[in-house]
């Protein structure tokens, strides 16, 4: 009979050498050392749906949007992965039911040094810029008909064009001038 290869688990192999428990972990989180029941009592919280949805974008190859989160190698750190309290202790109450969180290097994984709660519209902004994108500026694009740059900024939904510029640097100060006018409180 073959055991389990997890380390302290002598239980019969079901598949892929790992028992039945750590089968269906691997399946679910694409890790079969995920405990997500480690007694801590917030199973229905709005932080513990939080945790589970980032894990499952960022582990489960299942997931729909895996490709944009795993697949391009954003992870959620071993320390949160493993366990929800040690997530919860880091992060805390969620400080407002509209809050989301949210990761301040968009490049990078989550862990302790990089999140922090916001709300949607502040995370909007911390999105990747558009591989189409040819200035390196979110909100500045060039024009190839009218052989110029265009800026533009997102103000309560709707899309402001802040003009046409002979130069990408004008574009991206008048950019940047924008944002501080209607993004900063």
């Amino acid at each position: 009979m073959a055991i389990c290869k997890v380390d302290s688990c002598n239980s019969k192999v079901r598949c892929k050498e790992l028992c039945s428990i750590h089968y269906h972990r691997f399946l679910k989180y694409g890790e079969p050392l995920v405990v997500k029941n480690d007694l801590h009592g917030m199973r229905y919280t709005r932080e513990y749906n939080i945790w589970d949805k980032m894990i499952q974008r960022c582990h489960n190859h299942k997931h729909t949007s895996y490709d944009s989160y795993g697949g391009r190698g954003i992870f959620v750190c071993d320390e949160w992965k493993s366990s929800f309290s040690n997530f919860y202790k880091d992060v805390g109450d969620c400080p407002d039911p509209s809050f989301t969180l949210d990761r301040i290097d968009n490049n990078k994984g989550y862990n302790k040094n990089n999140y922090r709660w916001t709300d949607r519209v502040t995370q909007s902004r911390n999105t990747r810029m558009s591989s189409r994108n040819n200035s390196g500026t979110r909100g500045v694009s060039y024009n190839k008909r009218d052989d110029k740059w265009k800026a533009y900024i997102s103000v309560d939904k709707k899309s402001m064009y802040l003009g046409y510029f002979n130069k990408k640097e004008d574009a991206i100060k008048a950019r940047l001038v924008a944002e501080i006018k209607y993004w900063r409180d």
